[in-house]
């Protein structure tokens, strides 16, 4: 949900195509870590969480192109990779997705008011 109507993100291809080179580079590195982050990948697509775009489109400049990076995690039982997504990146000009979406509850406890209560006891 946005908070305000935002102008058009421009070029947000530039650093988006930098991060993924570099991301790139890492799974041509990591041959586990790449089967893993194709894994997670093909998984958005069968959820329908992404699509992919027709090739006419990938220059568009009204397309925002959002970065991404898998952080590992081995010793999880659960799920060893997890991406991210860096809606903080800015475009040309600085402007980001998170500049225009609502901002939710705060999910973590307030850490002084932790520290607080732990030295109470």
């Amino acid at each position: 949900m946005t908070r305000k109507s935002p102008p058009e993100l421009r070029n947000t291809e530039t650093r988006a195509l930098k991060c993924f080179y570099r991301l790139e580079g890492k799974l041509d590195r990591d041959p586990i870590l790449k089967r893993q982050y194709l894994e997670f990948m093909r998984d958005y697509l069968v959820l329908n969480h992404m699509e992919l775009i027709p090739v006419s489109e990938v220059l568009n400049p009204r397309r925002c192109h959002l970065p991404h990076h898998g952080v590992r995690k081995d010793d999880s039982t659960t799920t060893k990779l997890r991406v991210v997504f860096n809606a903080s990146a800015t475009d040309s000009e600085g402007h980001s997705l998170n500049d225009y979406l609502e901002k939710g509850p705060k999910l973590q406890k307030d850490l002084l008011k932790l520290l607080l209560k732990f030295r109470v006891y």
